[in-house]
């Protein structure tokens, strides 16, 4: 029987993941999974953050609004941080994103565009459904048919550079499937559940599959991890409506000057406090190598 995937995009704060969950209706005739397949065209423009040299911090993102004109949609006189750039509301109506591949295109075509290539560590996009302009204001020397600026200050000679952003956004056309009143009408014998996820290794997927004793069902569908996606697999008996993760989340970053501080419990904060005074007394005063070593290990 057919295999189809449902796929959904990790959280821009996720570390490690623990387990995966989801709602899903079963013993459907067929009908939810083929229909309401609604697509919509969505623009992904690649931002590279490398700075231009050392010393320098990304202050500023500009776009073009629809005039062509420039327009800051992230700013930080301190410097953006990856939680800056990775939360928050930005203006122009784009939003962040790590890939320019919500959907599955991936899995249906071998093209470069529609293979969903991950942004690098030091790479984002920015993602939303109209075209991206470029700038035509011709006041502000070297910007005129860029998409995007990218504004560095060096933080000890207060040196200012911007750098153009000219590729042109990705185009890619991505489908959405959700359960309809209308779905469920036509499913009278339509049950819903919710359900823990089973992993499966990616070259274990297809001999799983094939095994009757093994393969995704109901009671515990299999799930795969590609790029910052969860790829469900499921058959046409039942669909997933909802996945829901448990994850650890990467840590806010702290920051003195914003009040940002240490997300660990004060127990901890505690422990580290008292190794750290521990170690620097008996460097000052007489080594004791083995007893600190020994207190180590105890609160570990």
């Amino acid at each position: 029987k057919d295999i189809f995937t449902f796929r959904t995009k990790l959280p821009t704060d996720y570390m490690h993941l623990l387990n995966v969950r989801a709602k899903v209706f079963y013993e459907c005739d067929g009908s939810a999974i083929q229909t309401n397949q609604a697509k919509r065209t969505y623009y992904y423009l690649r931002l590279n953050m490398t700075p231009p040299g050392r010393g320098f911090v990304l202050t500023d993102i500009f776009l073009a609004n629809d005039a062509g004109a420039l327009t800051v949609i992230k700013s930080n006189p301190g410097g953006l941080t990856i939680d800056d750039i990775r939360n928050g509301v930005y203006g122009e109506g784009v939003e962040f994103s790590l890939s320019p591949n919500d959907g599955q295109g991936d899995l249906i075509s071998t093209s470069i565009v529609a293979d969903s290539p991950v942004a690098d560590a030091n790479e984002f996009f920015l993602k939303r459904q109209e075209s991206f302009t470029q700038l035509s204001d011709v006041s502000i020397e070297g910007v005129v048919g860029a998409y995007a600026v990218m504004r560095y200050k060096n933080t000890l000679t207060e040196e200012v550079l911007d750098i153009n952003v000219n590729q042109g956004p990705i185009i890619l056309e991505e489908e959405t499937r959700t359960i309809t009143p209308e779905i469920i009408e036509a499913n009278p014998s339509m049950k819903v559940k919710r359900t823990l996820c089973k992993y499966v290794q990616h070259d274990d997927l297809y001999a799983v599959l094939d095994d009757p004793f093994s393969t995704t069902k109901k009671s515990s569908p299999l799930y795969t991890i590609q790029e910052n996606f969860v790829d469900l697999h499921t058959k046409q008996e039942f669909i997933p409506q909802d996945i829901f993760i448990k994850y650890l989340r990467r840590p806010a970053l702290m920051s003195y000057s914003r009040g940002i501080g240490s997300e660990l419990p004060e127990h901890t904060h505690d422990e580290i406090v008292e190794m750290a005074v521990k170690s620097i007394l008996e460097a000052f005063e007489s080594p004791r190598y083995q007893s600190q070593t020994g207190e180590v290990l105890e609160s570990e």
